[in-house]
């Protein structure tokens, strides 16, 4: 008896239906069932990638503190320009109260009086809170770093705390004279030209600040004293 030919791949078989062929088509029909029931790798677009928590990393001041304490070059100019405005700040108490024996009509004698009186304060309080700002930078550690690289700065021993102080201390001493002759010579000036002494001092000491930053800043990328 002749076979019933096979159409599409299938025997016709009468009164039964399509039987499967043999060989080749019943293996494919196994191997697309297994397929199906396999489950399907979603391909993740770069929109997908989760970002990176900010557990793992933590909050915006932390991270600004951590790295306010990592890189030198802005620990050293933030602390020196943080002395400097709050020396300005608490030098503005004693320049208040030579109102107290000095009068609104200033000769030269007075101008230079009260010149003198801002020019110590200010070194004072300047270099007391500078001493406090470089431990606070350099040996203070109330933030435990989750970031490789702030671990590592914080496994590393610090430079000796004195001595790494004043030797900066000793590099704006020798920056002193640019300093206190713009801050000093300006106050001055604008003294005699009628300005308020409290005007007179923020004006002179702010320019004298931004001055002697911008030298100090190059001159220790120069030496590599504000290289991390």
């Amino acid at each position: 008896m002749k076979a019933p030919p096979a159409v599409g791949g299938f025997v016709n078989n009468p009164g039964h239906g399509p039987a499967p062929q043999a060989g080749v088509n019943q293996n494919t029909a196994q191997s697309s069932s297994a397929t199906c029931d396999r489950p399907v790798r979603a391909h993740k677009s770069p929109g997908d990638v989760q970002p990176i928590s900010p557990a793992t990393i933590g909050p915006m001041p932390e991270r600004l503190f951590l790295l306010y304490q990592r890189k030198r070059i802005i620990n050293v100019n933030a602390n020196i320009i943080a002395a400097g405005l709050g020396a300005i700040c608490l030098t503005l108490i004693p320049v208040s109260l030579t109102r107290l024996f000095i009068g609104p009509d200033l000769t030269p004698r007075d101008s230079l009086i009260i010149t003198a009186i801002a020019g110590v304060s200010d070194m004072v309080f300047d270099v007391t809170i500078y001493y406090v700002l470089h431990f606070v930078a350099n040996h203070w550690r109330p933030i435990k770093a989750r970031r490789r690289k702030d671990v590592e700065h914080q496994t590393r021993k610090p430079p000796p705390f004195f001595r790494d102080a004043t030797l900066i201390q000793f590099q704006r001493a020798l920056l002193s004279p640019i300093y206190y002759i713009v801050a000093l010579s300006l106050k001055l000036t604008l003294l005699k030209h009628g300005e308020a002494r409290e005007v007179a001092l923020v004006v002179g000491f702010v320019s004298a600040l931004i001055v002697t930053r911008i030298i100090h800043t190059a001159w220790g990328l120069w030496t590599g004293r504000m290289r991390d």
